[in-house]
């Protein structure tokens, strides 16, 4: 069995920090006690809260397996003063090399709340990620990305998170997407690199997949 997700069939987390149900991440690294990341797992709780209700509300409990662009960006884009704050955060705490090896890691740092809420509801995503690529690729050089940073954060932290990510030629790999699974077991993943293929890509995030044993 086969499934996948890309970015035109996202799970509806857009508007997490609207629902705030009553949380207690427990302990976390500094590098997780950020507004942002505590306000994206308090979306994620009502939602893996109703995975689970819609799992047992038969009172049975039924595998479930989740696709979905989560949106585990690191950053607290809910206004241009937060995403600043979490930038200086970033830029002076964690420190620039450590936030970039931190976008294929989300879990380990910033969004990890987000995904100890995931387990604490019985849902998973080891087995169910291929982690080696990125599903997305922040590319501070492209004249759109220029434009979006322009009017989030202003000129002069573009000018100077271009100038930092010259290492990497203006391209960083992130993990956004994911599959997520309960009483479910995986036996393979991929990502798919579009770029790859030698023709514009259909959506700017890459579709992943994952296969399924049959139980």
């Amino acid at each position: 069995m086969r499934d996948s997700a890309d970015a035109r069939q996202r799970a509806p987390l857009h508007n997490a920090r609207s629902m705030t149900p009553s949380l207690r991440p427990g302990r976390t690294p500094p590098s997780a006690r950020t507004p942002g990341a505590l306000g994206v797992a308090a979306g994620t709780a009502a939602l893996a809260m109703a995975f689970a209700a819609a799992a047992t509300g038969d009172g049975s409990r039924s595998p479930i397996l989740v696709g979905g662009d989560l949106n585990t960006t690191t950053y607290d884009a809910s206004s241009p003063l937060a995403l600043l704050r979490d930038l200086l955060h970033k830029l002076f705490v964690t420190g620039f090399n450590r936030t970039v090896e931190g976008y294929m890691c989300p879990e380990l740092g910033y969004d990890r709340p987000l995904f100890d809420v995931l387990a604490r509801y019985g849902f998973s995503i080891e087995g169910f990620n291929d982690r080696g690529p990125g599903t997305y690729w922040y590319d501070v050089m492209s004249p759109y990305a220029v434009q979006k940073l322009h009017s989030k954060v202003g000129r002069w932290p573009t000018a100077l998170l271009q100038r930092r990510l010259r290492p990497w030629n203006g391209v960083v790999p992130a993990r956004l997407d994911w599959f997520l699974g309960r009483d479910v077991q995986p036996v393979g993943s991929a990502v798919i690199d579009l770029r790859k293929q030698g023709e514009p890509p259909i959506s700017d995030h890459s579709p992943i997949s994952v296969d399924i044993g049959r139980g």
